[in-house]
């Protein structure tokens, strides 16, 4: 009987577009710390995943556990992977995979090789609790309150065996991970203890801003008693007359601020300058909030902003990215207002404490801090943790920060235009304008306040990344508020445009047009949600984002060469090349396996690069680097389009081939 084969065609040709990057005080020539492969065609996600791990000389006893998976607009999709080394996790080690119509066209991310690591610890995790709480210097501790503990889903830490990464050497060490909730003083940070000496790893504070909003530098239960849903009308200290959504008790004859129509809830509490979180509602009487009932010395109509501040919060993300919370799965937004962390003395400060929101008072000439752009800069760091969850050092910690400027000016202009259309006045891009003259920080014009606009220019704080900096909460964990300056300028120049020269060493003379607010913003969250890892700097931020505006837009839109040349005026990276005349292969149709006695006849997909369109491109190619086939494609291919062309091979004999292929076009720019 005649037997039927079937020929193996094998497209796995991978390109390595990045490598780990080494220390360099001048961005321009650093490589990004994230590595990232790219495989034109597309490949299964295990095979993808292996040739990733290869990268980092990983051998056996390496797992990488699928986390939530999210789809741009693109239609690619895009997964997170936490690593794993022989069960024990590996922490900041993740991959990303980038998949369309179900292959894996590039994968990127930072892991950590393990192999050889001791794994069994010297201490037992009681042991390391001790060394924790010794270094934290606290009187007292959340889960020593029975009410507060149950209210934010705490309890004493019993500690997570992790292995530990030491970013900037690549060693490993098994740590045990705490969660530890300070009250007095107050903090709330995540402490690695090395198992074997006791030895203080790192600790990540989340409580971002423990002791002030800026620098040193400068100045579940309501649904038990929920009657009937309502809209009232509230004064707002900081944004005028709003529409609120409340809820009336029965058992008070009073309207509170509890809104069961985002999500899993908006509810705002009343700390009433204590340093504890209870369930005391803000009530009112007929649904008016008004500025005579509010607006009295114990500054009440700012939880009035608090409330809206986090309706307006919860409807960006939901309307603008289809986000569902913070989380993306509908968490509920708590805030308690008038907090204090020290009895009798107001807080001049607002955070995120990792469950909920907490507002002060402020003092002096700095009001209570319930502004909106407020709200949205700490939820921001919410988002944060539920995507990149960038690390609180180094660069990483200045994207951080800066991601949540970014989103506290567009929450300010979403919540109180209704959108992100249109020119957003000059307040937008000052962060907390409304508690004090000229606010805390500027996006237009860092410098104002002592922050960087530009890598390496005025008042940019060396890091580990860049120099040498070890950080901590004595040097603002190397440039946490001052380095932000940075992303700030970024995204204010890419949304509106600017021309000038930085003050960089090199002191650069750049260009940019803006591309809109909407845009800029959806560039960066998708950097953030679908590219970034823990330890990313300024270098795998601007490949992040030209990847995003490049899958959404293309390599020669307006869009890309904006993202570019931002990128160039904040030091990082070079100018953008325009070039009149070129083509770019995007990608050759999947197509792994031929059948017996079958022509084979794959498609490649060509985009127009270039400023000029394009009427006629030469294709050549050719298998395992044979006869060479030359054939052309005439038409017109206007800039940024894309045109598939079918390549004819023909029959194959059995086994596994190469096929390559080159398109070029008439003084083709890079060819």
């Amino acid at each position: 009987m005649k037997k039927n084969y079937c020929y193996s065609f094998m497209l796995l040709l991978f390109i390595s577009a990045a490598v780990c990057g080494q220390v360099n005080d001048k961005m321009k020539k650093d490589a990004p710390f994230q590595k990232t492969l790219k495989f034109e065609g597309g490949i299964t996600k295990d095979a993808a995943i292996s040739a990733f791990t290869k990268e980092y000389k990983l051998g056996k006893g390496y797992t990488f556990e699928a986390k939530k998976e999210s789809t741009d607009k693109s239609e690619m999709s895009h997964q997170r992977h936490q690593q794993f080394y022989k069960g024990i996790k590996v922490e900041f080690g993740t991959l990303i995979t980038h998949s369309l119509n179900g292959a894996v066209v590039s994968i990127n991310g930072e892991l950590y090789n393990a192999t050889g690591l001791n794994l069994t610890p010297v201490l037992n995790k009681a042991e390391g609790l001790e060394k924790a709480l010794s270094d934290t210097h606290a009187q007292t501790y959340l889960w020593n309150d029975a009410a507060q503990s149950s209210a934010m889903n705490d309890k004493k830490p019993e500690g997570e065996l992790v292995i530990f990464s030491m970013v900037r050497t690549g060693e490993v060490k098994l740590a045990y991970k705490y969660d530890v909730y300070a009250l007095e003083p107050i903090s709330r940070e995540e402490i690695f203890v090395d198992v074997n000496n006791g030895q203080i790893l790192y600790k990540n504070p989340l409580i971002k801003h423990a002791n002030r909003l800026i620098s040193d530098k400068k100045s579940k239960g309501y649904a038990e008693k929920m009657e009937a849903l309502a809209t009232g009308n509230a004064a707002t200290k900081y944004s005028g007359a709003r529409n609120i959504e409340t809820t009336f008790d029965a058992g008070m004859s009073r309207y509170t601020l509890n809104d069961a129509t985002r999500g899993g809830g908006i509810v705002t509490y009343n700390s009433a300058k204590t340093t504890s979180y209870t369930s005391n509602d803000f009530s009112d009487a007929d649904n008016n909030w008004t500025t005579a009932e509010f607006n009295n010395a114990n500054k009440d109509n700012g939880a009035l902003d608090a409330h809206w501040g986090a309706e307006m919060t919860y409807d960006f993300w939901k309307n603008i990215f289809g986000r569902n919370s913070f989380d993306d799965n509908g968490a509920q937004i708590t805030s308690y207002v008038h907090y204090r962390s020290t009895a009798g003395q107001d807080l001049s400060n607002a955070f995120w404490n990792g469950s909920v929101m907490s507002y002060g008072d402020g003092s002096g000439s700095l009001s209570i801090l319930t502004s909106i752009d407020v709200c949205g800069h700490e939820i921001g760091h919410a988002i944060c943790s539920n995507t990149a969850n960038l690390a609180y050092q180094n660069q990483s910690v200045g994207i951080n920060e800066g991601y949540s400027d970014v989103w506290g000016s567009c929450i300010e202009f979403y919540g109180r235009t209704g959108s992100l259309s249109g020119t957003p006045s000059a307040n937008v891009w000052k962060i907390a304008e409304d508690l004090t003259a000229g606010g805390f920080r500027s996006m237009a014009n860092p410098n104002l306040h002592g922050d960087p606009a530009c890598v390496n220019g005025s008042y940019w704080s060396t890091t580990a990344d860049d120099g040498s900096c070890t950080p901590s909460s004595g040097n603002d964990y190397c440039g946490v508020h001052s380095n932000s300056g940075v992303m700030n300028h970024w995204f204010y120049m890419l949304s509106v445009g600017e021309a000038g020269t930085n003050n960089s060493p090199d002191a650069d003379v750049y260009d940019v047009t803006g591309i809109g607010i909407a845009k800029a913003a959806e560039i960066a969250y998708l950097a953030e949600r679908d590219y970034l890892t823990s330890n990313a700097t300024y270098a795998d931020l601007r490949v992040a984002t030209l990847t995003v505006a490049g899958n959404l837009y293309c390599a020669s839109s307006p869009e890309y060469i904006a993202v570019n040349d931002a990128w160039y005026a904040a030091n990082v990276g070079e100018q953008y090349i325009a070039y009149p005349d070129d083509v770019n292969l995007k990608s050759i149709s999947k197509n792994t396996t031929v059948s017996c006695n079958t022509s084979f006849s794959p498609t490649i997909v060509f985009e127009n690069a270039g400023a000029n369109p394009i009427t006629s491109v030469s294709i050549s190619y050719d298998i395992d680097g044979g006869t060479v086939t030359n054939t052309t494609w005439s038409g017109s291919l206007p800039p940024c389009s894309n045109q598939s062309f079918p390549l004819t091979i023909g029959t194959l004999t059995r086994g596994i081939h190469t096929l390559n292929v080159t398109t070029t076009v008439a003084s083709d720019g890079n060819a």
